[in-house]
């Protein structure tokens, strides 16, 4: 009788584990595929006390990636790395995010878009120049 109940027991263990490593079928699994956030800064000419428009276009593999947990624009002027400003993005359309600001003071600055999303973060740097 002991060796029936240790026999099911087994079973029971082994059914639970094969249960539990396999793969669900039909999953779409973007997990193992990094998210890509891609920085566009317009207008070309950036002049001060001008609206400039950022955005991160995200994507994962080939989808737009529209929940991200926070998409945020940290910026800040190359001659002034001690006074960086993240400011948060706001989604738009089709995985893009967008913030819209504008600059009092010429030079070089650069932005990092920090995107969080599907357990991932990435981060691309972009340089651009306000001109007077």
């Amino acid at each position: 009788m002991k060796r029936k109940w240790r026999l099911h027991l087994m079973l029971i263990f082994i059914v639970i584990l094969i249960a539990g490593c396999s793969n669900s079928a039909g999953a779409d699994d973007l997990s193992l595929e990094p998210i890509q956030a891609v920085v566009t800064i317009s207008p070309q000419q950036l002049k001060t006390g001008q609206l400039v428009t950022f955005q991160a276009k995200v994507t994962q593999g080939s989808k737009v990636v529209d929940d991200a947990d926070k998409v945020e624009f940290e910026i800040w002027e190359v001659q002034n790395v001690n006074n960086r400003v993240k400011v948060p993005a706001k989604h738009t359309k089709d995985g893009i995010y967008t913030l819209d600001k504008s600059f009092s003071k010429a030079g070089t600055y650069r932005v990092y878009a920090h995107v969080y999303a599907h357990d991932q973060h990435t981060m691309p740097l972009t340089e651009f120049t306000i001109n007077p």
